[in-house]
């Protein structure tokens, strides 16, 4: 999974695309004094959803599924792998089916939607409908029917690609070197005191704050460090010093956050996961450092589920999380 955090997720899921991506559906055509105009609707694409997942979050960090919902219709779910805890995230939202290719048009309606739930393309709502002339030099060809008093009369003919404000464009790097410079230096000042947050909830989570360990583990993340208290961490460790000791602290925290929610004894998930290392010797939970990979923490966030699942089929608990 990336490092980026939810907001960071949020804001590059929702950047615009670029002019060239972004697909225009013929909503109707309409007979003026000037002349017969199409109206317009801009769209994205199946695939380029698709890569902006992949692009953002990563192939691996996102999923969708479909189910029946109501009569003809497809509800869609977009699922994003929390990077903190590594659960699944999921936003829906449905459609029904076209007339033409129903089910397939179905499903691709609901992807864009659930999509649209998660901000990629909302702002292509802010554009509505754009009006554009019907002319012979146009590239774009269509046929449709134009209402003209009370009979629907066929037209066909050609029109151009409308073009995009910028300000639904991507924004481009045209600053002065100076000035850019110092927004950079701006963006990693944020970007320290963000990593700085990400890590005091991780060790929040685990329950090291103030202890040794602490200080061990980050110095083991950073080995060539000459930070040499737990306060010097806070005040003095570099931006790449940072996001060693979350990349360090992440996968203890992930399955320590997951057994807590599922009301999991901890020594159980300790023990589980000395089976799945037998190589390495895990009695502690200060042993999990440095051990897990990620495929590792989705093993165990696996167990406790079931675990929690057995318990609660088992009714050990009145009230449990969902």
């Amino acid at each position: 999974m990336s490092d980026l955090r939810w907001d960071e997720i949020m804001r590059k899921l929702q950047e615009p695309f670029e002019q060239k991506v972004v697909k225009w559906r013929l909503n109707r055509a309409v007979k003026t004094n000037k002349g017969y105009k199409v109206i317009l609707v801009p769209y994205l694409d199946k695939s380029s959803i698709q890569a902006r997942l992949d692009q953002v979050v990563g192939p691996a960090n996102w999923k969708n599924e479909y189910q029946e919902w109501r009569q003809n219709a497809v509800l869609c779910g977009i699922s994003i792998r929390d990077p903190f805890t590594n659960e699944w995230i999921t936003k829906y939202d449905g459609s029904d089916e076209t007339e033409y290719q129903s089910t397939k048009g179905g499903f691709t309606g609901a992807l864009k939607r659930a999509a649209n739930v998660w901000g990629i393309g909302r702002y292509l709502n802010d554009i509505g409908e754009v009006w554009m002339d019907v002319n012979e030099n146009g590239k774009n060809y269509f046929s449709t029917t134009v209402k003209e008093g009370d009979k629907k009369v066929p037209i066909k003919g050609k029109y151009d690609t409308p073009t995009l404000h910028e300000r639904f464009m991507p924004k481009k790097g045209n600053q002065h070197p100076d000035s850019q410079s110092k927004e950079e230096s701006q963006r990693e000042e944020i970007t320290r005191a963000q990593i700085l947050k990400g890590v005091k909830s991780k060790l929040g989570i685990i329950g090291i704050t103030t202890q040794p360990i602490c200080l061990q583990v980050f110095k083991q993340a950073n080995p060539d460090t000459e930070i040499e208290t737990l306060k010097e961490i806070g005040e003095s460790a570099t931006w790449n010093e940072l996001k060693n000791f979350y990349e360090a602290l992440k996968p203890v925290a992930g399955i320590i956050f997951s057994a807590k929610k599922h009301k999991v004894n901890f020594k159980e998930v300790v023990d589980f996961v000395q089976l799945i290392k037998p190589i390495d010797t895990i009695d502690s939970m200060n042993a999990l450092f440095f051990k897990l990979s990620n495929d590792d923490v989705v093993r165990v966030s696996d167990y406790i589920k079931d675990c929690w699942r057995a318990k609660r089929d088992n009714g050990e608990f009145e009230n449990h999380a969902s």
